[in-house]
């Protein structure tokens, strides 16, 4: 999930981007970006023991300049626009990262889905000119980025983006409580916060699954 503490939430996008460095990326970009020194600005504050004496933001800034200027040298690559929709996300230009992200159809994996998803229902959640598009959206990806993991890469993050996106759209459309389809989709809902339990115990799936009880007026059982 999208953190609200701002520097958490630049914390885990370098965490994010930089697995993708370390991954998929290609050797001749990963020397791109040494160049213009992201991969010592993604260590500083990835690895364990980072130097919190440093200003976050002004870091954050260099990286996403560094992959800015490797984009205009390789506009087709995929992965770099995975990575630099990761960063403007945690930044806030949320149809900007669908932008690059919806562009790098090269890069389908369950980290391009996920992060889609999380672009998408930031978008959701700061807008008021149809945020039910945009939490449908949010889900069909998180679902798909479900679908690419395995037991051995999952995460809880898409669990909790399909589930709070459920929540809301059930909320937007006004099921009534006592609907058989309001019933089935918190079943659902609660088999996400489950499936997201099983994979991480974080104190955030409590706050996430108490947020969305009071959305849906239903009491915890």
């Amino acid at each position: 999930m999208i953190k609200t503490d701002i520097k958490e939430r630049y914390i885990e996008a370098i965490k994010d981007i930089r697995s993708t460095l370390l991954g998929p990326l290609h050797v001749n970009l990963v020397a791109f970006l040494a160049n213009e020194g992201v991969p010592t600005y993604l260590r500083r504050w990835a690895l364990p023991g980072s130097n919190f004496m440093t200003d976050i933001r002004s870091d954050f800034q260099r990286i996403l300049t560094g992959l800015d200027k490797a984009i205009e040298v390789h506009p087709a690559d995929p992965w770099l626009r995975v990575m630099r929709g990761r960063a403007l996300t945690a930044l806030g230009y949320f149809m900007a990262a669908i932008q690059d992200l919806d562009a790098a159809l090269g890069a389908d994996s369950a980290e391009r889905c996920l992060f889609l998803a999380e672009a998408y229902f930031e978008q959701a959640k700061g807008t008021f000119n149809d945020p039910l598009a945009y939490y449908t959206s949010a889900a069909l990806y998180a679902t798909k980025s479900i679908r690419f993991h395995t037991k051995e890469h999952n995460s809880p993050r898409p669990y909790l983006v399909r589930a709070q996106c459920d929540a809301h759209i059930l909320k937007l459309c006004g099921y009534h409580h006592k609907t058989a389809l309001f019933h089935d989709k918190y079943r659902d809902i609660e088999a996400d916060l489950r499936a997201a339990r099983d994979v991480s115990g974080e104190a955030e799936i409590t706050r996430i699954a108490k947020n969305i009880r009071s959305l849906l007026g239903v009491e915890e059982s």
